[in-house]
């Protein structure tokens, strides 16, 4: 089964223990949930956005579970777009292109998942306990 992330990080959140917490990313840490822990906890990754656009969440906050629809998985590949000096970022790609396609992605998740997004965005991911070293130990080499 495929969890969202909001899922994901509400199971971690549940977790008592350290070692709880790192089976539990090493668990679910598939490519999408290791490639926003990359995004955000790295480093020498750093965004073009320092705030939330104004956009419209989707009406109820949800897709259906279950539903094929838009996820952050689905959108990691285009991430490269919102990194700073990025060499497969089109030089004439302006901000205000980077902020329609932020509004653009924000608008096709589900609410909790664009709240994710976002955060990882500004290097914030805002999950109790979990942490760019408890990433590592996770993850070994992940955020070299």
């Amino acid at each position: 089964m495929r969890y969202l992330m909001c899922e994901i990080f509400e199971f971690f959140a549940a977790a008592k223990t350290k070692q709880e917490k790192i089976a539990c990313l090493r668990k679910y840490g598939k490519a999408d949930l290791q490639s926003v822990l990359r995004a955000a906890f790295h480093p020498r990754i750093k965004f073009l956005v320092d705030h939330w656009p104004k956009y419209k969440p989707l009406p109820g906050g949800k897709l259906n579970r279950g539903v094929p629809g838009n996820s952050i998985g689905a959108e990691m590949k285009r991430i490269y777009l919102f990194e700073d000096r990025n060499p497969k970022t089109p030089k004439n790609f302006t901000q205000a292109q980077r902020e329609n396609l932020l509004i653009q992605i924000l608008e096709s998740i589900e609410a909790e998942e664009a709240v994710i997004f976002m955060n990882m965005l500004l290097k914030n991911l805002k999950v109790p306990g979990l942490d760019a070293e408890l990433v590592s130990e996770a993850f070994p080499g992940l955020l070299d």
